[in-house]
């Protein structure tokens, strides 16, 4: 296919790629930053928001804390085996005083996301084309988290659920791809995921097609250097969940206008977000003062 390089990588529109899924008997989705989108620019932003919004500031720093220790070492365990780790592993690796949090956590995941405006628009071109439609995810909920999460965003009638944390494999070292390949054995299929070394090289190495989809935040971050800037400066949970918004919203307003921004919306959002953002920092700093 001339669309593709060597490998089977390029980065595409929304728009081409709606068109390439014709050309294929089964399309596997990433989820996270691809078919959803959440207001976090990495995982440890939402134990941060979690523990602040359970515990306070302290206390929730502290929980950041635990938080990672515990996923790290549990991830490396479950390497050293060859599969995945699960949010109940982790758990169990920290205090007791946490234990609440477990079932917040997956509240919390649950409750952030929406569906990307972009794929949602190439998901449903797919299941208009008849395509056979499969989730591919690594992560260590498990697939009744994702199967009710998926619902509540209009994505539920997928065919065939694929999570590291139940199979016990992962995309990022191939296992994952290499059972949805036997299973789908003489099937013509193409992968659709933000990230190049798991969703894109493995995918490729696996023999499986596969194509580069920009997450919106570092669609956004190319094209406004203020955020950029701004992300140098602010180094908060609130200035990076308030970029992870705004990109959100600007996938949104490209959408209303065929892919195409207007001068107005770009000086909404290289001006607007940054006003915003000095306004609520300085509420903030003056609650603080005033003891709020």
């Amino acid at each position: 296919m001339k669309n593709y390089n060597e490998q089977g990588r390029i980065v595409l529109v929304m728009k081409e790629l709606k068109s390439i899924v014709e050309n294929f008997d089964v399309i596997s989705f990433d989820v996270f930053d691809t078919l959803l989108l959440r207001p976090y620019l990495k995982q440890e932003d939402l134990w941060l928001d979690l523990g602040r919004r359970e515990l306070g500031e302290k206390d929730g720093a502290a929980f950041l804390k635990a938080r990672i220790s515990a996923d790290r070492k549990t991830y490396a365990e479950a390497t050293k085996r060859g599969g995945e780790h699960t949010l109940k592993e982790a758990y169990r690796l920290m205090p007791k005083r946490y234990a609440s949090l477990m079932e917040k956590e997956e509240r919390l995941q649950r409750e952030c996301l929406v569906a990307n405006p972009e794929m949602l628009e190439v998901w449903k071109r797919a299941g208009e084309l008849g395509k056979t439609r499969i989730i591919v995810s690594d992560m260590y909920l498990g697939e009744a988290w994702f199967s009710e999460t998926l619902r509540k965003n209009g994505l539920g009638d997928y065919d065939t659920l694929y999570v590291s944390s139940a199979r016990q494999a992962r995309k990022s070292s191939g296992k994952l791809f290499e059972i949805v390949k036997k299973d789908f054995a003489g099937k013509q299929i193409l992968h659709v995921g933000d990230n190049r070394a798991s969703d894109v090289d493995m995918a490729s190495r696996i023999g499986i097609r596969s194509i580069l989809s920009e997450s919106p935040v570092d669609q956004f971050l190319k094209e406004f250097s203020f955020a950029r800037q701004f992300l140098v400066r602010n180094a908060s949970l609130e200035g990076r969940m308030l970029v992870a918004c705004l990109a959100r919203f600007w996938k949104d307003f490209l959408l209303q206008r065929n892919g195409v921004p207007s001068y107005w919306h770009k000086i909404g959002f290289a001006l607007g977000g940054v006003l915003a953002a000095g306004f609520l920092s300085w509420i903030k700093e003056r609650g603080k003062d005033l003891g709020i």
